[in-house]
């Protein structure tokens, strides 16, 4: 008989009977509605496992957890089980606290940040923005360098430009009669670095009165129609 009651007590609890012990077939609950497994709720609203009550998802601040979850674009934080909303510059961040669009959580202080700009300080988990690079030495945000701006390893040069191993400066494919050498100050197109000192671009092949070169270092011949012969104790190309 105890048993019997319970039973009755059970059921009624989990909305499957009513209070007249029959079945029934109830409408989909609303918010605050009981609701179980025969019972559910009805539009966006879940079946809160714990109070068994139709609760609509939550908005920003409030309690969440599995079967009550946040609304769209919340997402339920693991701490204080609340609903969150992505984080802004500067919002505190973690796994379940995640930024924004565009942003990115920073290890170390676990901070919500935007890529760094020109000059900004980076790192891992600090990332640059587009087009820049993370200098290693100073943790610095770098632009590719111009013509005649410093570079290394980290702080490359622009497009079309060489960094230079000597003076480590960024420069420009060598034009005719400019000083070169390889492989990090070439010349620019039909053009070579000839040997000898000093090393400069010439065309190739060599137009007439340029030098000219056949060796252990290489041949630089003259162009069709000329000869590579000995004027003033150089090489030059001649007709």
């Amino acid at each position: 008989m105890k048993a019997g009651i319970l039973a009755v007590v059970v059921l009624v609890q989990l909305n499957i009977i009513n209070v007249h012990g029959w079945f029934w077939s109830c409408n989909p609950g609303k918010e605050g509605d009981g609701c179980s497994l025969f019972c559910p709720c009805g539009g966006d609203l879940t079946c809160e496992a714990w109070y068994h009550k139709c609760r609509a998802p939550g908005k920003k601040g409030d309690s969440c957890h599995a079967t009550k979850p946040c609304g769209s674009g919340l997402t339920c934080e693991a701490g204080s089980h609340r609903c969150r909303g992505p984080g802004k510059e500067g919002d505190s961040c973690h796994a379940t606290k995640p930024c924004g669009s565009g942003l990115t959580c920073e290890a170390w202080h676990h901070k919500c940040r935007a890529p760094g700009r020109e000059g900004d300080s980076c790192h891992a988990t600090k990332p640059c923005g587009s087009g820049l690079t993370c200098e290693a030495w100073h943790h610095k945000c770098r632009a590719p360098g111009r013509e005649g701006d410093s570079c290394h390893a980290t702080k490359p040069c622009g497009s079309g430009l060489n960094c230079e191993w000597i003076r480590h400066k960024c420069r420009a494919p060598g034009k005719l009669g400019d000083l070169c050498h390889m492989p990090t100050r070439p010349c620019g197109p039909t053009l070579s670095c000839h040997p000898g000192l000093p090393r400069r671009c010439y065309h190739d092949p060599r137009e007439e009165g340029e030098p000219c070169w056949a060796g252990v270092l290489g041949s630089y011949g003259c162009k069709t129609g000329l000869v590579c012969r000995l004027r003033l104790n150089k090489l030059i190309c001649m007709r």
